[in-house]
This record gives structure tokens, sequence and C-alpha cells, in this order.
């Protein structure tokens, strides 16, 4: 939740409200339902990005901007073989249209919960000014890395416009984790790898 200035973090702090009785989502088709329906809420609501004047910071920020090729893949401090996985995803982005930015919640796989009703329950919004389709992207490598979705799943992600979604989200994840267990991110991502020449 905003503080009431309006912004999300405060001194590097962030709050959810404290919900009883809920429980964390896991279902793969239920986490997409529910960012669809967050999405398509928070485009009609929210017309631009509010923290334009100031973009966010951080590590997770960065590898946004590198996820989208506004910033250089970082070289250093990485390790060669993270390296070489983000420039092989980097190499496969494409200019397809992803549609439209838009407040999207960067981080939905696990920041889901089920209410003692079984009602969803967003909490913990990480936001970002991007196309759904991406956020969405995120959220499915991350229920495959996390264990909660059939790894087959990525088969629909590894070409076309949720390719490209998809390459991003990696990027994203690979760039921004740390510590990364590229061998889950490798395995997870084999149908998208497969698709792209070494």
């Amino acid at each position: 939740m905003p503080a009431r200035d309006g912004s999300w973090v405060v001194d590097g702090w962030a709050a959810s409200r404290f919900e009883p009785g809920t429980r964390q989502l896991t279902d793969l088709a239920a986490t997409r339902a529910v960012g669809a329906v967050l999405h398509a809420e928070l485009a009609r609501v929210v017309t631009s990005w509010p923290p334009a004047q100031e973009p966010p910071v951080g590590r997770w920020a960065e590898a946004e901007r590198v996820a989208f090729g506004e910033r250089p893949l970082p070289a250093d401090a990485l390790g060669a073989e993270r390296v070489d996985l983000l420039a092989r995803l980097a190499a496969a982005r494409d200019d397809t249209d992803l549609g439209p930015a838009q407040l999207v919640h960067g981080d939905l796989a696990g920041n889901i919960l089920l209410d003692p009703r079984g009602a969803p329950v967003v909490v913990d919004l990480a936001p970002y000014w991007r196309p759904a389709l991406w956020a969405e992207a995120t959220a499915v490598l991350d229920c495959v890395v996390g264990g909660h979705a059939d790894p087959l799943v990525i088969r629909e992600w590894s070409a076309g416009p949720h390719g490209q979604a998809m390459l991003r989200a990696a990027i994203f994840r690979v760039v921004s984790d740390r510590p990364v267990d590229l061998p889950a991110y490798e395995a997870a991502l084999a149908p998208l790898l497969a698709r792209i020449r070494p």
C-alpha cells in the first residue's frame, strides 16, 4: 500500500496490510487469471507512470531496464556463465510489439494470497511501467522455476510476442536474482533456448 504521499517505498521500506487466514496461491492458471484482472483494472485507473520524474532505483529497476535494452548487459561481477546466458537471451530480442506500457505488478508469483473464502488478495506490488504480457511472462517463469508449474508451459512462451516477453522476463530475473540459480533457469527456459542459436 502506498504512503500518504503516494510513494511505494519510504526510506527503503514498503508495507502490505496483514491478511489473517490467507494462504499463498501457487496455481499458475489462477495466478495468470488474477494478473489479467489486476492489470486490466490498473490500465483503466492509472493512465501515466506516477514516478516518471523520479524513476525507481535498485537492482530490480536496473534489471528491468537491462531486460528492455535500455541499459547494457552488466559484464562485471556476474560471472562468465551468467553473462553468456544473458548474451544469448539479449541477442534474441527483437522489436516485436508486446502491447502498451501500463502499470503492472512485476512480481505476481508468490504475492497472491487466497483469503479464507478463496478470494485473491494481491500483496507486495512491485510496480513497473511495462506491457502486461511481460508481467505475465515473469509470473510464468517464476512459477516454473519455483516448482509450481509444469515446465512444459514454457513451450507456449518460446515464439512470437510471448517468446519476446519471456526473453525479457528471463533477463530481468537472471540480472536481478542474488544468488541466481542458473541451472534452474536454463532448465526452465530449455524450449526457448532451443530456438536461439548459440
